[in-house]
This record gives C-alpha cells, structure tokens and sequence, in this order.
C-alpha cells in the first residue's frame, strides 16, 4: 500500500515539473496500476477483520484505472505537445482514457465516492474526464477524416458526423455543470467554443464544396492503451547480465560478507515488520473494544442527524421501537424453550423404547430376533445431541442480547423523540458553534 501511495503521488508530482516529463510519469501511474492489481491478489489471504473500507476489490479496481486514466492522460499530453497533427493517435489515445475512466466511474458509483467530502464534485470532474476524453476522441477523428478527405476528394460527410458526436457528448455533460471546480469549468467553456467552431468549419466546406452524406453514426475508434503494467517482482527477479563475470572476479570473503550482510538486514526487517504488526495489533484491540469501526454507521461534518441514521431510527419506531423489541426478546425465548421441550420429549421417548426392548429380549430371549435399540437410535441420539447443541449456542446469544439491551434500556427513550428534539442531544464541544466539528454517529 505504501509502494502504492508513492507511485501514484511521484506520477502526480512528475506530471507537474517543467518539461516534457509525460513519459515519466506515465511510466509511474502504470507501476501504480500493477500494484494496486498485485494487492487486489493478495486480498484472499486477509482475514475479514484485517479488511479496511479502502482495501476492498472494488476500491482497489477504482484506482488501479485511475492510473491506467492517467498513463492515457500523459500518453495523450505527450502525442499533442510532439506531433500535434497526428490525429489519428490522438483519437485512439484519447478514446482508451475515455474507457479507463468509465470503468472507474462505474466503481466509484459502487464504493460510494458520492457520500465522501467532496464527493459530489470529484464525482463530477471523473464523469467529465470520461466525456472530455470521448469528445476529444470524435473531435480529433473529425480533423483526421477531413484531411483525409481534403487529398481524396471524399470522406467529409464523416468529419461531419463525428464532429457532431463531439459536440452532442459536451452537451451531455451539462447535467454535471454546476458540480463542476473552477479549473474543470474553464476547461469545459473552452472545449465547447472550440468544437463549436470547428463544427461550423466542417459542415460550411461539406456544404459548399464536398456535398457528401452525413452518415447518422460516426466511424468506430479503436482504443490505443499505452505500455503496459510493469512488474516490480520481474523487475527485481530479472537476472543480472554480468552475474557469471561478476562471481569468478569477487574474492570469497566478499561473497561472505555480502551474505553476512544480506542476513543481517534481513533481520532488521523482519524485526521492523514485527514492530509494525505489534502496533497494528494493539491498535486493532483498541478500535475492537470499541466495537470499531463497525459500530460508526454515518459520519456527517454537521452537528445533526445523518439521512441515513434517521431512516434507522424511523424504521425502530415502525417496528415498535422498545416495545417491539422486548417483545420480540420474549417470543424468541418463548420458542427457544418450546425447541427444549421437544428435545426433552424426543429423548425420553428414545429412552423409553431402548428399555421396552430390554425388557422383551430378556423376557423372550432368543425369539427376540430385532435389532436392539441401542444401534437402531444411536444415529438419532447424536442428531437429537447436535440440535441441543445448537440451542445451547442460541440460548447463551440470546442471554448477551437480553444484557446488552438491558444496559441500553435507558436510550431507547431518545428514539420517540423528533428530529429536532433528538439533535439537540447530541453532545456539542466547544468547537462546535461554527458548525465544522464532524460529528459520529454510532
């Protein structure tokens, strides 16, 4: 996760200096994207108490085509500063970081990006990513048709068609406008002045010049991935081309220092590992004994009630809140000795047939030819010992549910208040009369 955080932040960091440092970070973003793919493995061997709401496969699948979105982003930037008339792969460029970033956009809507600090708003500007990209796709497929068709002589119906499709995707977005930062904005005025004036370029010449058909769908684009993931693993496991050379040259009191050493850093990274998995441990412990972070049901930058938490306590109160509840309390316990009752039953009507053939056997002796009943009623005995097993189980569960709503009995109050009578509850620190102290609700 660490190697992770860093790639993507140098990629960031690269992307920004001076210079054609495209590639560069292009480069990056893909080490990024294999290592998010590489944890995305190793998530069967987590146990489901060591998974956080952000290692998740969903989470994980999100950012690692982010960095694909990314790497296509610099690839794009690299083609168009170089060889800005090669329009041909800026389209296919531009059409696989529309790809990348629909994917993403369609985990996003999963994990719940929405619900996050500026959610709504990051939310916005990748759907304006996936559109910006698909319409850059049209737009520069339109110049590549029409200067094709300016040797040829044909083809300008085509330009006109995916010029078009260029324009109707920055129409589309629209709906997302006002979600949209300031530099996304700027962007967006930009890239619809410019279609638009290209758009009018293009039909005025098919109109007065070419007199072409206009197809109802533009021509297909065929998406361009640039690179692919680099392995660190290969990378490091990759054997070194002087190695032969290199083992008859170094004297063997080396070669055993370099052992000694290789162990003894060895050691001190396995005693860091031990270190770090101490901490985690007794930070697990801690969150544990807080029934953490399971028990946090919403989080809310406001001193109020969450939507969601209200919902909750609205369904408690349709389902008779306190009452329903000991009310359920005493039909499970109800059934549970009923369930005893039969067991009880079951078992000494068992009893009572084993000892009836007892008496028969030793009354008729020989003539007696069944089986006894000890064979025949063992295998419903071990059933009949499962079952009170299991009811055993659910008596003790039942019993923690009865103390733990008994110590809660108090608050149940709280929830037959309303909305507003039950916010003013909730207890406010002193940093919360501006209105910015989170509040937790659990």
């Amino acid at each position: 996760m660490c190697i992770r955080d860093r790639y993507s932040q140098m990629g960031a960091d690269v992307a920004k200096l001076p210079g054609n440092k495209v590639k560069e970070a292009a480069t990056l973003f893909l080490s990024a994207a294999w290592v998010f793919e590489r944890i995305k493995l190793d998530l069967v061997n987590l146990k489901f108490n060591e998974l956080t709401p952000d290692v998740t496969e969903e989470n994980l699948s999100l950012c690692s085509f982010l960095m694909k979105a990314q790497t296509q982003s610099c690839a794009y930037e690299r083609v168009y500063a170089s060889r800005p008339d090669r329009y041909d792969m800026l389209a296919k460029l531009s059409m696989q970081a529309a790809k990348d970033y629909e994917v993403a956009n369609g985990y996003s809507r999963n994990v719940g990006v929405k619900k996050a600090p500026n959610g709504k708003s990051l939310l916005a500007a990748m759907q304006f990513k996936e559109g910006a990209f698909r319409c850059l796709a049209f737009y520069w497929l339109a110049l590549d048709q029409k200067k094709k068709c300016e040797e040829s002589v044909t083809g300008m119906g085509k330009a006109v068609a995916s010029i078009r499709k260029a324009t109707e995707i920055l129409e589309s977005l629209k709906k997302n406008e006002w979600n949209f930062p300031p530099e996304i904005m700027a962007e967006y005025k930009q890239m619809i002045g410019q279609c638009a004036e290209t758009q009018i370029t293009i039909e005025r010449l098919n109109d007065k010049l070419y007199h072409d058909s206009v197809p109802s769908k533009p021509v297909e684009i065929d998406a361009m991935p640039y690179g692919k993931p680099i392995s660190i693993e290969g990378e490091l496991d990759r054997p070194f081309e002087g190695k032969e050379i290199l083992s008859l040259t170094v004297p063997p009191g080396v070669k055993a220092l370099d052992n000694e050493y290789k162990k003894e850093v060895g050691v001190i990274i396995q005693e860091a590992f031990d270190l770090i998995r101490q901490i985690e441990d007794y930070h697990m412990q801690i969150l544990k004994k807080y029934n953490l972070p399971s028990a946090i049901h919403a989080v809310s930058n406001e001193q109020q009630i969450p939507e969601d938490m209200w919902q909750r306590i609205n369904k408690c109160k349709e389902n008779g809140g306190a009452r329903g509840l000991n009310q359920m309390l005493e039909g499970v316990e109800q059934l549970s000795k009923c369930n005893e009752t039969n067991i009880l039953n079951i078992y000494n009507q068992l009893m009572d047939e084993e000892r009836e053939d007892k008496e028969l056997r030793q009354k008729y002796g020989a003539k007696w030819n069944r089986l006894p009943s000890t064979g025949l009623n063992a295998n419903m005995l071990k059933q009949l010992e499962y079952f009170k097993g299991k009811l055993d189980t659910g008596k003790q569960s039942d019993k923690a549910i009865q103390e733990f709503v008994q110590a809660i009995k108090a608050e149940f109050k709280l929830l037959e208040l309303d909305r507003d009578s039950l916010t003013s509850k909730i207890p406010k620190s002193s940093s919360s009369a501006g209105g910015m102290s989170p509040a937790a609700t659990m």
